[in-house]
């Protein structure tokens, strides 16, 4: 009798386990589809995420690379320092392959995109959107407005609208 507790009871903690070990990935999933994949611009610094599965693709060891477009159907281009390109899942299959590295800087990108890419990402605003900086309703694009002016986080919600 004490021997079938026993078995009971590590079954009952390993369920437990997995039920936290499930819960924690999903929480870790939603923060990169709410944080993560707003950055997940040409220029970023990614490394390996929690799904990543493409064994060396990144180098050996494993190493950092640069996205180099757009995401498209849950997928994103990434060139490797180490050499080579591919693919990979942020978000197709529910899976997201890649994190953004440690030598990750918004600003630099920001300082990199010609002013043509600042113009062509305000296109994609929709009228009456809320701005990021929470200063109101984007009405249309200001053709007097410098651009240089324009801070990171505008520039991003005009880029993922």
């Amino acid at each position: 009798m004490l021997l079938l507790w026993l078995i009971m009871d590590t079954c009952l903690c390993s369920g437990k386990a997995a039920k936290e070990a499930e819960a924690n990935l999903r929480r870790q999933r939603r923060h990169v589809r709410s944080h993560v994949l707003r950055q997940m611009v040409p220029g970023a610094r990614v490394c390996r995420g929690m799904d990543w599965k493409w064994r060396d693709q990144d180098g050996t060891p494993s190493g950092e690379g640069t996205v180099t477009g757009e995401l498209h159907n849950g997928w994103i281009d990434v060139t490797w320092d180490a050499g080579g390109s591919n693919s990979y899942r942020m978000g197709a299959e529910g899976k997201y392959d890649l994190t953004l590295a440690p030598s990750h800087d918004p600003e630099k990108i920001r300082k990199d995109l010609p002013k043509a890419e600042l113009v062509a990402m305000a296109t994609k605003v929709k009228p009456g959107v809320a701005a990021a900086d929470g200063k109101g309703k984007v009405s249309g694009i200001n053709q007097s407005q410098s651009w240089d002016k324009c801070t990171w986080r505008v520039c991003v919600c005009y880029r993922m609208l």
